[in-house]
């Protein structure tokens, strides 16, 4: 059988990572992470898609990733008070789309005609147009993000990498908590794997496969912990009373009505328990 070890390096406080001071330390205590092990299980609650899709493929106001070439050099209109709009337009293959970027100005510099772009944002199909949200680089196209529950003190990009270089470092320390046998039994991820796949999943199948995993432990742990305070409580001895069996009879004989059987059944199991 294997050993759940529940007391190994993972325990110690994230302020051992790189760069994690004091301040860092209470902005994460403030989204309930204390440990390397609170860290690695703070889990995305959802994931952005940035593998590139074909136009035949999107759905009206899904958040989809597009890959093409610029067409024209970016249009920045300016707005309101501190507000701009940045316009330019897409080529994927025959089909030329709008791609439109809100207060992101600073795009612009970024975005040159017959350079090929890769764009994360809200499609609208009626328009042919994508909001943009973010101006993609290569290295991150063929993956899911996971997106993190966060704070003004903590960003999305800062969580990431927390969470990114305590599993490079620590990984080696990861152990299962669920038995191996239950593991085979329904077909769930070794733990190492499964928290690589909650945060680095490379297909939606694998982080489907992690969370189905990551649930399962999660309410296995809580069995246990249900068992353990079931055993305590049993080998607590109850409250001594100490009682007068005369006292008892004249208390029952003065009652306007008779005892069934049941009942004077457990009055003598009371008192001599």
């Amino acid at each position: 059988k294997e050993v759940i070890n529940l007391t190994n390096v993972l325990n110690q406080s994230v302020s051992v990572l790189k760069g994690v001071g004091p301040k860092t330390v209470a902005a994460l205590q403030h989204l309930k992470i204390f440990t390397l092990e609170d860290l690695l299980t703070a889990y995305p609650f959802r994931y952005d898609d940035y593998r590139p899709k074909a136009l035949t493929e999107l759905i009206d106001q899904e958040k989809i990733t597009l890959r093409g070439t610029v067409a024209n050099p970016p249009v920045v209109t300016r707005f309101g008070r501190k507000k701009n709009r940045l316009n330019f337009r897409l080529l994927l293959d025959q089909d030329v789309i709008l791609v439109t970027f809100f207060n992101q100005a600073y795009l612009a510099d970024k975005i040159e005609t017959g350079a090929e772009v890769t764009v994360f944002g809200k499609w609208d199909s009626s328009r042919q147009r994508l909001t943009g949200m973010k101006l993609l680089t290569f290295n991150r196209n063929d993956r899911l993000a996971g997106i993190y529950r966060s704070s003004k003190e903590i960003k999305q990009t800062k969580l990431q990498s927390l969470i990114k270089e305590a599993y490079l470092k620590f990984n080696a320390e990861i152990t299962n908590l669920v038995p191996a046998d239950l593991r085979q039994r329904y077909h769930l991820l070794d733990r190492k794997q499964m928290i690589h796949d909650m945060h680095f999943p490379l297909s939606a199948a694998a982080a489907q496969a992690a969370k189905r995993s990551a649930i399962y432990e999660e309410f296995f742990l809580f069995q246990g912990r249900l068992q353990y305070l079931k055993r305590i409580d049993q080998k607590k001895s109850g409250l001594q009373i100490n009682y007068h069996n005369d006292q008892v009879k004249k208390f029952i004989s003065g009652l306007p009505f008779e005892l069934t059987t049941a009942q004077k059944r457990s009055v003598n199991k009371i008192c001599h328990a």
